[in-house]
């Protein structure tokens, strides 16, 4: 499941039921991909990032365990992270912050993980990559245009 969080403001007031209950659907995928999540570098203990209150959140209405991985910062503006959740036994062998396309700088760095599932019956379809995207919005459609075109011109051969 890919989702925009649109700066996952889970502190908003009237939200709270809102999120609560997406956190029961969200914990029904194998793998959840989040972007526009705020970088909050300012706090001390990644653990206390919304992120990761996301994944306990996980934890808990799922039952199972959740790995996280969180892209680098990145972003015109605030900087914004993509993060990565993948549910038990699926395992994230590595991950990296793909942010340029060929020669063109990527404003909101994609986050790419290879996962790894044992669950499969044929091992060559055991390892498969995922990229959490997100360009920029209508408002900037021409930089976000040739930003689309460089990353799809260039993914092929990057994420191999």
């Amino acid at each position: 499941c890919s989702f925009n969080s649109l700066k996952l403001r889970t502190q908003k007031v009237g939200l709270q039921e809102h999120w609560l209950g997406l956190v029961v659907t969200l914990a029904t995928f194998d793998v959840v991909v989040v972007q526009e999540v705020p970088a909050e570098g300012s706090v001390k203990n990644v653990e206390d990032t919304r992120a990761y209150c996301l994944k306990r959140l996980l934890d808990h209405h799922s039952g199972d365990e959740w790995q996280i991985v969180l892209s680098e910062a990145a972003g015109p503006g605030n900087l914004e992270i993509h993060v990565g959740l993948v549910r038990t036994p699926i395992k994230v062998l590595e991950h990296c912050t793909h942010h340029k396309a060929g020669d063109a700088t990527l404003d909101h760095a994609p986050l790419v993980m290879k996962l790894y599932d044992e669950r499969f019956q044929n091992e060559g379809d055991r390892t498969w990559v995922i990229t959490s995207v997100h360009f920029p919005p209508k408002s900037r459609a021409r930089e976000r245009d040739a930003q689309i075109n460089r990353f799809f011109s260039t993914y092929a051969m990057e994420s191999e």
